[in-house]
């Protein structure tokens, strides 16, 4: 018998924290289901991934000055197809 695929559902993430160098931003995942759900991270500047950039924080470095940021949250659980949800690009930051 074929396993029955679900569909995960999730928001779009936003993202927390001061916008400048130095500075460590958080995504805001919120709630992800039917539960429970795995989540990956992965934190881009422009549209290029950040190379290690993987957890729930990110601290801005001097190559992320006059760039804007986001975050793409993917989230897995067996026998679900896979879904992934990108943040709004932050302001450019200082």
């Amino acid at each position: 018998a074929a396993v029955a695929v679900g569909t995960l559902s999730g928001p779009v993430p936003t993202i927390s924290g001061t916008k400048t160098v130095g500075s460590t931003l958080t995504a805001v995942s919120g709630r992800w289901g039917p539960a429970p759900v795995t989540l990956a991270y992965q934190w881009y500047r422009g549209s290029t991934a950040i190379t290690g950039a993987t957890g729930p924080t990110y601290k801005l470095v001097a190559a992320d000055k006059g760039a804007a940021i986001k975050i793409r949250v993917t989230g897995t659980k067996t026998a679900y197809t896979a879904l992934a949800r990108y943040s709004a690009a932050t302001a450019l930051i200082g």
